[in-house]
């Protein structure tokens, strides 16, 4: 659970912003009439204290599909510029044929 993040997102809102600090004081006033005598205790119920209202208010974010780092379409792009990187000096429709390709890898990398 310690790798969910939540959606803070939601703080822009004025109204959930102004729901998030009425319950956080709500709790803090509950959590002053606890025994914290200890640094552990007290750090335990901060910790609890804002991450239970960040939960019921907030709520966690959606995970995103990573994409991957490179394509296959990349791939195939960058050899097939590896093989003209052998002609390019043959002839100006070569070279240009070459800087195309590379154009091209750099808009699908993107």
């Amino acid at each position: 659970m310690m790798n969910k993040r939540f959606c803070i997102e939601g703080l822009k809102e004025d109204a959930i912003r102004d729901r998030f600090i009425t319950q956080l004081c709500n709790r803090w006033k509950q959590a002053k009439e606890k025994d914290l005598s200890t640094v552990k205790k007290r750090w335990m119920e901060i910790k609890d204290t804002y991450t239970e209202t960040a939960r019921q208010i907030l709520g966690y974010e959606k995970r995103r599909k990573k994409k991957p780092w490179i394509t296959r379409e990349v791939l195939e792009l960058s050899d097939r510029r590896k093989e003209m990187r052998k002609t390019k000096t043959n002839s100006d429709e070569d070279r240009e044929r070459y800087r195309e390709t590379t154009k091209e890898i750099k808009r699908e990398e993107l």
